[in-house]
């Protein structure tokens, strides 16, 4: 995998966007910024409501190998020993593999929930962060090329990216090749989920980013329109600390404005965790704030 040539990324980007995306290829505008976590953790996956506990949505994995179900919990109130005992029974069995994993969208309530979810489930603070397009385009000196993660050779690039995350550089990689087949189908089955590549000077893979777009709405941090809610976003180890990852956030904000006309974008990241750093080092505002809990592997 080449190196990257920090002084070689001051140029323009090559792979323009070539269309804008219609408003029918849109999720439907959220009302927060956990709205936003709630539709991609949905993409590509089976989703039912849980009428026994209201307020609790179940998106249950249909093929996605890292983890076999979801339980997102909006509503507030009730007895929390009850509903903790309630999610607990529908995780899927640790020995199905994969991790089950509960998103509550109050963190006053997972405090409630916490006494009777751990040490069973580990816990994170996720924190969500808003920033105009506008704004983000201008966070980095650098330009970097975005190429869309559409046919098989750029999906190798894919896959190369993948592996350098999961550290497995030679080798059999089971995992990661069922979880990029997952990513395909996905976005296949989800069109408004764009995924990128983004290549050093030399062409070598580097990083990956993608965004999934909503309607027009209004959160409050920059103009209305459109928003898009930024995923997989990711640097390969051998390229960190050299301003990779502010770069490909100001390339997807051009491709987003480009492609969506979208004015406002929305992260998620461990509250205390190098993304969210990144974020608040950059501008972006901090919204709100949800808890996941995690089974054990």
């Amino acid at each position: 995998m080449s190196k990257l040539d920090a002084s070689a990324l001051a140029r323009t980007v090559t792979d323009p966007p070539t269309s804008a995306l219609p408003p029918s290829r849109l999720f439907p505008p959220p009302q927060c910024a956990f709205d936003t976590e709630v539709a991609v953790l949905g993409a590509g996956c089976l989703r039912t409501e849980d009428a026994a506990v209201a307020g609790v949505t179940w998106i249950a994995s249909r093929e996605m190998p890292d983890h076999r179900s979801w339980a997102v919990v909006q509503g507030e109130g009730g007895d929390p020993e009850f509903l903790a005992r309630h999610l607990r029974a529908h995780l899927a069995p640790p020995d199905e593999g994969g991790s089950s994993t509960i998103v509550v969208a109050s963190v006053e309530q997972a405090r409630a929930l916490e006494p009777f979810l751990v040490p069973q489930l580990a816990t994170e603070e996720v924190a969500f962060f808003g920033i105009a397009t506008k704004a983000l385009q201008l966070c980095s000196p650098m330009a970097l090329e975005l190429v869309a993660l559409v046919g098989s050779d750029v999906w190798r690039d894919g896959t190369i990216i993948e592996r350098a995350l999961a550290g497995h550089l030679d080798g059999p990689a089971p995992a990661v090749d069922r979880l990029i087949e997952w990513k395909r189908r996905q976005q296949r089955d989800s069109p408004p989920i764009r995924r990128f590549v983004a290549r050093d000077a030399a062409g070598g893979p580097i990083g990956m980013i993608g965004y999934a777009p909503f309607a027009r709405c209004d959160l409050g941090f920059a103009d209305a329109g459109v928003l898009v809610r930024l995923r997989d976003v990711a640097v390969v180890p051998s390229e960190r600390r050299r301003g990779v990852a502010t770069a490909m956030l100001a390339a997807i904000a051009e491709r987003a404005r480009a492609e969506c006309e979208a004015t406002q974008i929305v992260i998620g990241a461990e509250a205390e965790g190098p993304g969210a750093r990144l974020y608040r080092r950059i501008g972006a505002r901090e919204l709100a704030r949800c808890v996941r809990f995690t089974s054990r592997s």
